[in-house]
């Protein structure tokens, strides 16, 4: 029988398998308030039941090799992403590249279009020379612009004064259009062939 997660009240919060989780989010003037339940689900729905985690945590996936900066263990703030090259998957493909070249786009809505205007010819195939690029430095593609990120910021505390995280966290700019409006009980994914999972990371 597969086990649900719940939440027995603020206090507790709510379980998975191993931890129990009680998030905090922002309130309407900025301050940080513990999550409803239907709140908590959205978080649950990565670290209950997704198989990429290990013992349902994403931080420490990517572990740095003892002759990096600080033998890898240092904050972000201390070193940015800059110059950190892209993880090559067991099979010998990219990881990065792979998750481009299957998605067409650099998000899961496909929405982002200063990354597909970077990284795509106008026919959908990769432009060599920035995954060449990309290669070296992941910020190529994690860093939005100065102007994407304030637009981004500013679609965010939209979401934040309206309190309505229920409908999604994710900031977009502009309305999202790959995306359902609503899903029939055992509609089909239209998924043929799925993607491959990376195996192991190698070059951490």
């Amino acid at each position: 029988m597969r086990y649900v997660p719940w939440l027995d009240d603020l206090e507790h919060g709510m379980r998975d398998q191993v931890w129990c989780y009680q998030g905090f989010i922002e309130d309407r003037n900025g301050h940080l308030r513990p999550q409803n339940q239907q709140e908590s689900f959205f978080c649950m729905g990565c670290h209950f039941d997704t198989g990429a985690t290990m013992d349902t945590v994403f931080s420490f996936t990517r572990k740095f090799g003892h002759d990096s900066f600080q033998q890898g263990w240092y904050h972000w703030s201390q070193k940015g992403l800059r110059g950190i090259p892209e993880p090559i998957r067991s099979d010998g493909q990219f990881e990065y590249t792979h998750y481009l070249t299957q998605n067409s786009a650099g998000d899961e809505f496909r929405a982002n279009e200063e990354v597909i205007s970077r990284f795509f010819n106008p026919d959908g195939s990769l432009i060599a020379i920035e995954i060449d690029a990309l290669h070296d430095d992941i910020s190529r593609l994690l860093f939005p612009s100065s102007t994407r990120a304030l637009k981004l910021n500013k679609a965010y505390r939209t979401i934040v004064e309206d309190q309505d995280f229920h409908r999604g966290r994710d900031a977009n700019i502009t309305p999202v259009e790959n995306a359902h409006k609503s899903v029939i009980r055992n509609q089909p994914t239209g998924i043929l062939t799925p993607a491959e999972g990376p195996g192991l990371i190698q070059n951490l």
